[in-house]
């Protein structure tokens, strides 16, 4: 198996772009990626770009494809410098995508091919956490994907365990519980995640770790103490309001229970969310013959 050498990331530069903190303004920093994202989306789909117009034809303006976001994110890591390599990051960009979708419900639920932009906080979550965990080992390509033998998964877990914040995020204590344990028995890491396979080579013949299951039970275990129900609640605010107006509509086909009431919350009572003033546009008709129109539309189409 072909060793994959994925470039040291710069956690400073990556941190900067994608701050998982919400202290110094980082859930507005990474809103306001977003929209650029889908902003610059939009001109793609309007400029023929045949990559970036894939399941656009079912979504909401105010959503991203994946086809759509990995050009567009990637690019920004490469200028930021993050790394040097940006395709080595393709399945860590698909596979936060993939973990977005599958941690939130999408705010429309017609969307299900895109992710909106509460789901694109947890997609940068899992994407920072993804990164530092492919970079902190010597992770090798097979058929199925990215794996590591059990000495080099102890040595990761160890590794991991000593830290006490990870990509700018306090691990969890169970979490670090968990990776200490790991460290000394990694075989039982091997047979929990049940992605255990065996090496091709005669002369390796111990079973691997997934690095695609690691990551995911990773970036699980952490989420909830990350992206609470409060943080939640927020953030699907805001990508319902956003989804309205793109799509310049009162309303949308949503999941959202009742009246944007929260999933599992004791809120209980409507949520009341700020309107849109209405247009001051004016049809030149209704400007310069605004007392016709009222009579038209008092006797209800007919002229006396």
């Amino acid at each position: 198996m072909a060793e994959v050498k994925v470039d040291a990331v710069d956690a400073a530069a990556l941190q900067q772009l994608l701050p998982l903190s919400d202290e110094k303004g980082g859930a507005e920093a990474r809103e306001r990626m977003f929209k650029e994202f889908v902003v610059r989306s939009n001109c793609l789909v309007q400029m023929g770009e045949s990559v970036a117009t894939k399941a656009r034809s079912r979504a909401w303006n105010g959503t991203l494809s994946l086809d759509s976001l990995r050009p567009l994110l990637l690019k920004k890591l490469l200028l930021a410098k993050v790394f040097s390599d940006s395709s080595r990051f393709f399945p860590l960009v698909e596979h936060s995508f993939e973990i977005a979708r599958e941690w939130l419900e999408p705010v429309s639920s017609t969307d299900h091919e895109c992710v909106d932009l509460n789901q694109w906080h947890v997609m940068v979550f899992a994407l920072v956490m993804e990164a530092h965990v492919a970079a902190a080992a010597p992770w090798k390509n097979d058929k199925g994907g990215w794996v590591l033998d059990q000495d080099a998964f102890a040595d990761l877990c160890g590794q991991l365990a000593s830290r006490t914040r990870l990509a700018d995020f306090s691990t969890p204590e169970e979490t670090l519980e968990t990776l200490s344990d790991w460290a000394e028995s990694p075989e039982d890491a091997v047979q929990f995640l049940g992605k255990a396979c065996k090496a091709e080579s005669a002369a390796s013949a111990s079973a691997t770790v997934s690095f695609e299951a690691f990551a995911k039970w990773l970036v699980r275990k952490q989420l909830p103490h990350w992206h609470t129900e409060t943080e939640e609640l927020k953030s699907r605010k805001r990508a319902f309001q956003l989804l309205k107006l793109m799509n310049n509509t009162p309303s949308l086909p949503n999941s959202v229970p009742g009246k944007l009431t929260p999933r599992n919350s004791d809120a209980g009572g409507i949520l009341l969310l700020k309107t849109l003033p209405e247009s001051q546009w004016t049809s030149t008709n209704r400007r310069f013959f605004s007392d016709s129109a009222t009579f038209f539309q008092k006797t209800g189409g007919f002229i006396m």
